[in-house]
């Protein structure tokens, strides 16, 4: 897995929080599949994952900072063929970076066991949800 700006993806992922994962399934907007399953490709592509998309979902838009200037940013789920399913941001004019489903579930987890709210992303495809 690629080394995350940290910076960045906490910027992001805590705007898009208010898409955190429910403990039951969550629902999905067909309008947002639709738009992920038609922008992921090439967004995964760019960031060099090794991915053959089985589904995606448009998360959200938002702003971060790349080098220290706002930039506007895509936020999608993809969920891979190969099993593991990412969390990929796309800074306008920037390289897309990914985390992994099952890192920011772990991190969640660990974070509701502390007692603490995680404040992050978690990843609402069916088949991220419980990847084998």
């Amino acid at each position: 897995m690629k080394l995350p700006r940290i910076g960045m993806m906490a910027a992001v992922i805590m705007a898009f929080a208010g898409h955190a994962m429910a403990a039951d399934a969550p629902k999905i907007d067909p309008a947002q599949r639709t738009q992920g399953m038609k922008e992921a490709p090439p967004v995964v592509q760019a960031a060099g994952l090794d991915c053959t998309i089985a589904d995606a979902l448009y998360v959200g838009q938002g702003s971060t900072k790349v080098d220290g200037k706002d930039v506007d940013s895509k936020v999608y789920e993809v969920a891979c063929k190969e099993g593991l399913g990412y969390l990929v941001i796309s800074p306008k004019g920037s390289a897309p970076e990914y985390y992994d489903c099952l890192a920011l579930k772990s991190a969640a987890d660990a974070a509701a066991k502390a007692g603490k709210s995680s404040g992050g992303q978690t990843c609402k495809l069916p088949a991220n949800l419980d990847p084998k």
